[in-house]
């Protein structure tokens, strides 16, 4: 019973072998060196795709930013740098290391030089999204290396999987961000965006360094033992120094949104005013304590109402926070009659609404091949279907409209089913017709009656 499961075992270990595939471990250095070096056709590649990915974040075109991460070479001195590393080859870790920097002080220089330049110095969300790096990206730097080297190291590297792993790193993006936030003074985005980068470098590095390892190629050295120590010790604080910022902001990041999740409930369920409205609304994270600015517009708060409001955000977890009200138009006759417009200007627009849903049913009654004037037929056979003594339905829109969050006008319509027969059928019957008029009306607005003749 014991050879199936290890049959199975075995086949398996077949399928997922990275041995099938691979090619000559020459072969693969052999590419990975032509990648590694920085000169002529190589380096003005990068300079273009450096300014490719610039006007892409210029113009938060995401098109472009994919284009320029296409045609980048900055795969090839970090995957170098990490085979360098697996198999000793010094020479191989010295030419990656110093070309790497070269492509990053030279990418570094033009895209500083066109956000100089360029007349357009607002901060995308492409180019935002680069500054606040978390430990997800670690992740994908991490597995994208790894698809990476096992496509480099076998015969599927003409494929589109090292095309796909430029793409999910985003090499170059990051360091466009460097650029543009020398060129607008905000060293602290930089220092994100360059974070960043060191993150894809590193963990694009230590996944060459496993699949080499894995794969066995042999070592171009032979280091004693301490030595051996010594760039294990190495690796493992590189590691470590770029983890660990990480998961530190990771943390804020999801303890900010889940603050912001707070705040939306409690946005929600306790600031709907008849003489009030909400005008927008702000919070300050990283205060202490934090802050929840929000701008009314209408009838002020007194002073008791402004403490229950700020005592009942304990009930959504938002102890740590306090509440600060801007009132626009404070008791003058100017917001008394802002208010009053913007309450009139309301109902009239709900009425408006609730006359064109009954112009709109009038001209779908007047039309015989209108689906709804089928309705009444189809959902009377169903129901027949189910209790005999059903002779007549009559089926009818009834319209509601109403204000819901943020005081928008939102329109629903119910449905009165009347249905009339000889003998009323019980409770749990008429429950069960009822489930089935919501099926067919897809509504779960379905109010239900019943008429003896």
């Amino acid at each position: 019973m014991m050879q199936k499961p290890v049959a199975y075992f075995r086949m398996m270990r077949r399928k997922f072998s990275l041995h099938r595939d691979k090619l000559t471990p020459q072969e693969t250095e052999q590419l990975i060196r032509d990648g590694v070096g920085f000169t002529g056709a190589n380096l003005w590649i990068l300079v273009f795709a450096i300014l490719l990915a610039s006007l892409g974040l210029n113009m938060n075109s995401v098109a472009v930013i994919i284009g320029a991460m296409l045609i980048s070479p900055l795969m090839g001195p970090i995957m170098g740098l990490g085979l360098g590393v697996a198999i000793y080859d010094f020479q191989l870790m010295r030419l990656s290391f110093r070309n790497l920097s070269l492509a990053v002080l030279t990418s570094l220089v033009a895209s500083t030089l066109y956000f100089t330049l360029t007349p357009f110095k607002d901060a995308g969300s492409e180019l935002l999204a680069r500054t606040s790096p978390s430990f997800y990206d670690i992740l994908i730097a991490f597995f994208g290396g790894l698809a990476g080297m096992v496509a480099a190291s076998s015969r599927f590297r003409q494929s589109n999987i090292v095309p796909g792993v430029a793409i999910a790193t985003a090499l170059m993006p990051p360091l466009c961000t460097v650029g543009y936030s020398l060129a607008n003074g905000r060293f602290g985005d930089a220092l994100g965006a360059l974070y960043l980068f060191c993150i894809n470098s590193v963990f694009i590095s230590l996944a060459t360094i496993l699949v080499a390892r894995i794969l066995r190629f042999p070592f171009q050295s032979y280091p004693n033992k301490a030595f051996q120590r010594r760039m294990h010790t190495y690796v493992t604080i590189t590691i470590l120094v770029t983890i660990i910022p990480s998961v530190f902001l990771t943390w804020l990041l999801l303890e900010k949104h889940l603050h912001q999740q707070r705040v939306g409930r409690f946005l929600e369920a306790e600031l709907h005013f008849r003489d009030r409205h909400l005008v927008s609304y702000e919070t300050r994270f990283r205060e202490t304590p934090r802050r929840l600015d929000i701008v009314m517009i209408g009838r002020p708060f007194d002073s008791m109402e402004l403490t229950a409001l700020n005592s009942r955000l304990e009930d959504y977890d938002l102890q740590d926070t306090r509440l600060y009200v801007r009132q626009q138009y404070e008791d003058t006759a100017s917001g008394r009659r802002m208010t009053m417009g913007l309450q009139t200007s309301i109902e009239v627009n709900a009425m408006a609404i609730a006359n064109l849903y009954r112009e709109l049913d009038s001209l779908r009654r007047s039309q015989p091949s209108a689906p709804v004037n089928r309705l009444p037929d189809t959902l009377l056979r169903s129901l027949q279907a189910m209790e005999p003594g059903i002779q007549r339905l009559s089926l009818e829109p009834q319209y509601s409209v109403g204000l819901v969050a943020g005081n928008q006008v939102a329109a629903d319509t119910a449905w009165l089913v009347d249905l009339q027969g000889t003998r009323k059928p019980p409770a749990n019957r008429l429950n069960e017709l009822k489930a089935v008029a919501e099926r067919l009306l897809r509504s779960q607005q379905v109010r239900l009656q019943f008429r003896v003749q």
